[in-house]
């Protein structure tokens, strides 16, 4: 899926080998030197709606990119994304959402940007950072 600016380009994947976890990648061109964050929501097979926040780092080198695991994505699963949008002053993110899009964070890139989001926002947010990563 591309993003309708045509900027980011989302790519479903299979991860885990034979286990059947998937997981989502976000490569970005055009991320100038500001921190964004995508937002994925995905319904997993028993029904529950899950939402992963997913920030986007600028890279110094080529194109940006950032992997998550969608826990519970299963074979037709639903999903979409919107963004990324630049991080907000003051976020109302939930904290069981902040720590399980942490968690889900798939490679040190990921992980980084997650660093970088600690950097920009309240104390409330930065102790769930914290603690998740």
């Amino acid at each position: 899926m591309v993003s309708p600016d045509g900027r980011t380009v989302f790519v479903l994947r299979r991860v885990g080998g034979r286990t059947g976890e998937y997981g989502l990648e976000l490569v970005s061109r055009g991320v100038a030197d500001q921190l964004e964050l995508a937002t994925v929501q995905y319904t997993r097979p028993d029904g529950e709606q899950r939402t992963i926040l997913v920030p986007v780092s600028p890279s110094p080198v080529g194109p940006t990119a950032s992997f998550v695991r969608l826990d519970g994505f299963a074979a037709g699963s639903t999903w979409q994304a919107t963004g990324p949008t630049p991080i907000p002053e003051d976020p109302a993110w939930p904290s069981e959402t902040v720590a399980d899009s942490i968690r889900a964070a798939h490679n040190e890139a990921t992980r980084e940007a997650w660093r970088q989001v600690r950097e920009r926002t309240g104390q409330g947010i930065r102790e769930t950072i914290d603690g998740a990563l």
